[in-house]
């Protein structure tokens, strides 16, 4: 699921980047996405809430390898705007198929997001303010904006740091404001799907842990799945049963 470029991005290029995103949901990232390409599947990318792009360098690779564009939208408060491009830059390289956006995503409506992007989107990152109420906004702007297969990212989701984050979620499940489910928590990201699409991304996770183990940390998930069994790592979440990579 992962090829020979994404290897060699992920274990160079992205890890040169300081930032908070652990290498496993970096790899399952780059593997959800791959699948969408081999299906056929492509559409712009975008993050809110960029810092200093790592996460936001992995959306870009693949919108290179897709043909799309990346969009990142950040107040740019706390890294400037010019490390984060520089950083890109560096990964990406100078022709890099990304835009950055500067200003605050709740000023950002369903209508004007759809208009910057040009298409509905194949993945979206929700990694801005971690308030209970943006964190709902962000989360409807994402549902609105992706394709019927897309995918979200929800960061720092059930981190005791970050709690307004897990609020945020249960206001956007509890409003019924889409019908976005969770898929899998990977080390601190949540993934989500359409309903009906959540089983085809469960077994693309599943396929992921079979096949990264190379990785020292899938190697023990996957012996805690032979040990313990499938209900130690996939738990019922909000009436779904959820993939747990804790």
């Amino acid at each position: 699921m992962i090829d020979k470029d994404d290897r060699r991005f992920l274990t160079k290029e992205f890890s040169r980047i300081d930032g908070w995103c652990l290498d496993e949901a970096a790899w399952l990232t780059a593997a959800l996405l791959q699948g969408q390409l081999d299906e056929g599947r492509a559409g712009p990318l975008f993050e809110i809430g960029v810092y200093k792009g790592k996460y936001f360098s992995l959306l870009t690779h693949h919108a290179r390898k897709a043909g799309v564009t990346a969009f990142g939208f950040d107040t740019f408060q706390w890294v400037p705007e010019e490390e984060a491009m520089l950083n890109l830059h560096r990964a990406c390289g100078q022709d890099a198929p990304f835009r950055m956006i500067a200003g605050d995503s709740s000023e950002l409506t369903p209508e004007g997001l759809a208009a910057v992007l040009g298409a509905p989107a194949a993945f979206a990152s929700v990694d801005g303010s971690h308030d209970a109420g943006p964190v709902e906004h962000d989360l409807r702007l994402a549902d609105a904006a992706t394709a019927p297969w897309g995918l979200v990212a929800l960061d720092d989701f059930y981190n005791p740091m970050a709690i307004g984050v897990t609020e945020g979620l249960f206001r956007f499940v509890a409003r019924g404001a889409g019908d976005l489910a969770p898929v899998a928590f990977c080390k601190n990201k949540l993934l989500l799907a359409r309903e009906a699409y959540a089983e085809h991304y469960a077994a693309q996770f599943l396929r992921f842990c079979e096949t990264a183990t190379e990785l020292k940390s899938v190697r023990a998930w996957l012996e805690m799945h032979e040990r313990q069994g499938e209900h130690w790592v996939r738990q019922r979440f909000l009436d779904r049963l959820v993939w747990v990579f804790a």
